[in-house]
């Protein structure tokens, strides 16, 4: 399973992953979705974020496909896409999950924007 800028968790600081949620308040959030693991989507949300608040000016901004703060919620939401379709273990749970997908990257978009410096 390739997902989009897998390639940024190579150049990352391994201290700036922490999986899914905000760094400190990861407990509340589950790397876990069902029987599907996320957590490689929320790093890399995380990689996009660290990046996005080391260089302000999206004019050197030179990580893949990631420029803002919006497209870096957008690539994580298609990687949780990717990660559900390729890694659900039954048909009834990849639909299952679909909402609560969406649902997620909504509260992404709403109050990701307070975590970014």
């Amino acid at each position: 399973m390739k997902l989009i800028d897998e390639k940024i968790l190579e150049i990352t600081p391994s201290n700036v992953t922490n999986g899914a949620g905000p760094k400190g308040f990861g407990w509340l959030v589950p790397d876990q979705l069902g029987m599907v693991n996320i957590e490689k989507a929320a790093n890399i949300h995380d990689a996009h974020y660290y990046f996005l608040s080391l260089y302000k000016s999206a004019a050197i901004f030179n990580v893949a496909s990631c420029s803002s703060r919006q497209s870096a919620d957008k690539i994580f939401y298609r990687n949780l896409k990717i990660i559900n379709k390729e890694k659900s273990p039954t048909r009834l749970g990849y639909y299952m999950r679909k909402p609560i997908i969406w649902a997620y990257y909504q509260a992404v978009v709403k109050f990701g924007k307070h975590f970014v410096t």
